[in-house]
């Protein structure tokens, strides 16, 4: 079967892990508090695929205030939202393990792609991100500086990923449509 494209912005694309002939053995895969299901769900299909592990990545963002540094999220959210991830990455059978990181505001990406390369990560795995944010709009946003900075592929999940299958169906209708066509 072909390609399964879904555009998520004017630059970025996603294919589907069925079509990715490249073998990972360590995924990187970046959890925040929001929406997760597209990233994790796009991280297991791939590491299913080839037979992958997994490492769920989340960020405790530090804000600057006068002087005083404030971590946004407390550590019980933190564990919550891993133990979310990891639950869901185990359920679809795949071995995962988790790395939680305070970092500042504005600086998510360079602490996501230091994670997956100081793991050994050989792709990194990222959700959608909000659909409106100052951030985003200026470039500055998580997915994009960490396409900026990785040296390592990145996948951006869509918020309307889903796996990939394959079924008896599926070919009919492409021997179907084969016959159609001459």
């Amino acid at each position: 079967m072909g390609s399964i494209d879904t555009e998520v912005s004017a630059d970025l694309k996603v294919a589907d892990p069925a079509t990715t002939n490249m073998p990972y053995h360590r995924i990187a895969v970046a959890v925040g508090g929001r929406k997760n299901e597209a990233a994790l769900s796009y991280a297991a299909a791939l590491a299913k695929e080839s037979g992958a592990v997994v490492r769920v990545v989340h960020l405790r963002e530090r804000e600057i205030y006068r002087g005083q540094r404030f971590v946004i999220e407390s550590a019980d959210d933190a564990d919550k939202v891993v133990d979310n991830a990891l639950a869901q990455l185990q359920d679809a059978g795949v071995t995962a393990s988790s790395s939680v990181r305070v970092a500042s505001v504005g600086r998510e990406g360079v602490n996501i792609v230091d994670e997956a390369l100081g793991w050994g990560a050989d792709a990194i795995v990222l959700g959608p991100g909000p659909r409106r944010s100052w951030r985003r709009l200026f470039g500055r946003g998580v997915c994009e500086q960490v396409l900026r900075v990785s040296t390592i592929p990145v996948f951006v999940a869509s918020t309307a990923y889903e796996p990939h299958k394959v079924s008896g169906t599926a070919t009919e209708t492409k021997v179907a449509r084969e016959r159609h066509a001459a």
